[in-house]
């Protein structure tokens, strides 16, 4: 399994990310900040990054997908993403 820091920019107005956030909730995660997320997930960034982009309009909106290993650092996550992420890396 590898963990990965998605984050995005979602700027397509009037449209509905609900799929998009039942997706990343659907495998094992930590939603860490607003728009960012850890998951746990055996499978490439860039297979990662295709499966999320279907859920999101691929003309406006931004994602990125990192493979989170070895040192990290953080303050305030949320949900307990924290103690979720130093178990995993």
């Amino acid at each position: 399994m590898a963990v990965y820091l998605v984050t995005y920019e979602l700027r397509a107005e009037g449209q509905s990310y609900d799929r998009l956030h039942k997706a990343l909730a659907s495998v094992a995660h930590a939603h860490a900040l607003e728009d960012a997320w850890l998951i746990d997930l055996e499978a490439s960034a860039e297979m990662v990054r295709g499966w999320l982009a279907q859920y999101m309009d691929d003309e406006l909106d931004r994602l990125m997908v990192v493979e989170v290993k070895g040192d990290l650092a953080a303050l305030n996550l949320g949900r307990g993403a924290e103690a979720w992420l130093q178990k995993r890396v």
